[in-house]
């Protein structure tokens, strides 16, 4: 089995709205992801295992803020780390354009304790709750980690 991780490229958001379908209740992102990433595609990456697409990372400058739009992994492939490489690498791609200082967001439902786990190991903290971000109603975190 082999992982790679890499930039993603414009060919990828196709495959990457397949994932989506399977893992999100709202998919009509697509369009806003292909517009932000003609941006911001330097910061967004892709997992691929023997060529094919298991992890995502997208990241759109909205407001002067870098907000991790989509961090998914595919259910049979977690718990290899894919998730916090792809986190790594995002960061360290953001820090080096930005610099130190610079200030990145991402949500979460209340409900996924794992995700909250992975991005609190990173430092992240809950800055704001988002009443019934979801559509099963959950709330949303919204979490904020200021790059060093």
């Amino acid at each position: 089995m082999e992982i790679t991780f890499r930039n993603m490229q414009f060919d990828d958001l196709l495959n990457y709205s397949i994932m989506e379908k399977r893992y999100f209740a709202d998919t009509s992102m697509l369009s806003s992801h292909a517009i932000s990433f003609l941006y911001e595609s330097r910061f967004s990456y892709i997992c691929e295992i023997d060529g094919r697409i298991v992890g995502v990372s997208i990241v759109e400058n909205i407001q002067n803020t870098n907000l991790i739009t989509c961090l998914c992994v595919e259910s049979s492939f977690r718990r290899l780390n894919i998730a916090k490489t792809l986190i790594k690498k995002t960061l360290s791609a953001i820090k080096e354009v930005y610099g130190e200082g610079t200030e990145v967001e991402i949500m979460c439902s209340e409900m996924n304790t794992n995700a909250l786990n992975l991005y609190q190991s990173f430092g992240f903290k809950i800055s704001k709750v988002e009443k019934n971000a979801y559509f099963d109603e959950t709330d949303g975190l919204i979490m904020k980690l200021r790059i060093e």
